[in-house]
């Protein structure tokens, strides 16, 4: 034992003064640090830009749209003067259409309403418009011919013109929830279940206060009104057992595993609206991608050191003779080729726990150490949530099992070629190439084949499905998450395993090779 520990630590002290260890780690926590700034300078240009210019461009749309309609009701005035019986009532009523916009739109110049946004009073505004446009066209009727469904319909539409009105005067987000549920408890298309699901998420709006207004943060209003809007189509999936959590037209009816995958989701996006906890959506917000870009930078620069050393850990030193010195002392070689691998792995879990620190450290100064979001995640329609810190540290530890897979690779390769050059170009070649040319392939496949499973870049990248709630890991990683198109669903237990006995393979046919071949 003391032996192995002394051929250890020779080979620690090695990697250690190789100067691409020394440059390759620099290297990495520059370019982690760099990537937080860079983040952190977009996140404030563009929040000073939003704030200097939202106001402004509230009022040139408004005015914009406002000068468009007058255009237009001029030109239909002058359509009026020349038209014939047939054409002049479809010409009116476009000109009571056009004169309520232009009515709707002055009143949004006046109380700085953004028209064709999510705010609240410009929805409010807009149905007070659709309202004054169905009671000018019921006034036409003389009073004799109005019908009891009639009278209902300018009583109603009367009283959403007033009740609306009163919203926007007095920018009462409450009352405009209010009204909306009103209006679905009072739409007698609707079953009990079918109107639970609006009113529920209404609750929710008003507990969060998602008003669509600007000075409230369009992302974080953005990302909450993506959930609830996950979180409706899951419950409708689960009401009417139909698939309506994806784009497709015609919803498939739910198998009990996919009705499960629904359950959990709706846990999910239940758990992080009721707590507040943003979902994270890729490109949204420099914030909320700084933490994965980091990662993602570090675990590049760790996986081509390891592809370096490990590429040259046999192969520089029969090139330069120093290996000679260990064949020739009482060690056995199974003892110098674990004593190897162990100093590759530890050298890459010190490089592991650097990024996470730099990681940690950069995001917390240039965003705030409260400024990340837990990892939320459901068992059996149960959601459980993951420490902030934890989840990154774990993060980067999965990911670290595909840079082991790729260190074994690289060290068999100088094992048995006895080239450095080849082992590390072959194995860098794979690294970029693999993923891309096993897509390729994937392109051609017809039909669930078994043998799919069973290709090693269909069993890497673990992260997206371990973490498959985590939106910007699966966007990050798209080439890996498209393989879910071509390839059975793989289970995690069998990547493992797979994963496992290609460690085993190659460590065996690398060891081997070390103790039968001879040393000159």
């Amino acid at each position: 034992m003391r032996r192995m520990f002394a051929l250890y630590t020779n080979e620690m002290i090695k990697i250690s003064r190789k100067v691409s260890t020394i440059v390759i780690l620099s290297i990495m926590i520059v370019g982690v640090v760099g990537f937080g700034c860079i983040m952190k300078i977009q996140e404030t240009y563009s929040s000073n830009n939003n704030q200097t210019n939202n106001g402004q461009m509230i009022i040139e749309n408004n005015k914009s749209d406002l000068s468009r309609l007058e255009e237009q009701l001029a030109n239909i005035e002058s359509q009026i003067k020349n038209a014939d019986a047939t054409q002049l009532a479809n010409l009116e009523q476009e000109k009571e259409s056009i004169t309520s916009q232009i009515e709707i739109s002055k009143i949004a110049i006046e109380k700085d309403i953004p028209m064709y946004s999510n705010s609240y009073r410009a929805r409010a505004l807009g149905s007070i418009g659709s309202s004054k446009i169905t009671l000018a066209n019921l006034k036409k009727i003389p009073a004799e011919q109005l019908t009891d469904e009639n009278k209902k319909t300018i009583a109603y539409n009367e009283d959403i013109i007033s009740r609306f009105g009163k919203v926007i005067d007095n920018k009462d987000f409450k009352e405009y929830i209010n009204i909306s549920n009103d209006m679905i408890n009072n739409d007698l298309k609707l079953s009990a279940e079918e109107k639970s699901i609006p009113l529920e998420s209404n609750a929710l709006r008003l507990k969060l206060n998602l008003t669509g207004d600007e000075n409230n943060g369009n992302y974080y209003q953005d990302s909450f009104e993506n959930s609830i809007r996950l979180i409706e189509n899951a419950k409708r999936s689960l009401l009417y057992n139909l698939d309506y959590t994806t784009s497709q037209g015609n919803p498939a009816s739910l198998s009990p595993e996919k009705r499960e995958i629904i359950k959990n989701d709706l846990a999910v996006n239940i758990y992080k609206v009721e707590n507040k906890i943003s979902s994270m959506q890729i490109g949204s917000s420099p914030k909320s991608i700084a933490v994965t870009g980091m990662s993602g930078i570090g675990l590049f620069m760790i996986t081509i050191l390891i592809m370096i050393l490990a590429g040259g850990a046999v192969s520089q030193e029969l090139s330069s003779g120093s290996i000679k010195s260990l064949i020739i002392s009482p060690a056995k070689r199974w003892k110098i080729f674990i004593a190897k691998v162990m100093s590759l792995l530890t050298i890459g879990i010190i490089a592991s726990l650097i990024l996470y620190i730099v990681t940690i450290l950069t995001n917390g100064f240039l965003f705030g150490f409260s400024s990340g979001s837990p990892y939320i995640f459901a068992t059996s329609g149960v959601a459980h949530e993951l420490n902030f810190y934890l989840y990154q540290l774990f993060n980067v530890f999965i990911n670290f099992i595909d840079v082991i897979v790729y260190m074994m690779l690289a060290l068999m390769l100088s094992v048995i070629t006895r080239n450095t050059a080849v082992s590390v170009g072959i194995t860098i070649a794979l690294y970029f190439g693999g993923t891309i040319a096993n897509t390729f392939v994937l392109q051609f496949a017809k039909g669930e084949w078994l043998w799919l499973k069973f290709m090693p870049f269909s069993n890497l990248g673990l992260t997206t499905r371990i973490f498959s709630s985590d939106a910007i890991n699966q966007a990050q990683n798209g080439p890996m998450s498209e393989l879910s198109k071509y390839i059975p669903e793989i289970p995690i237990n069998f990547s493992l395993c797979y994963i496992a006995v290609i460690l085993i393979c190659m460590g065996y046919i690398a060891l081997d090779s070390f103790n039968r071949r001879d040393i000159k």
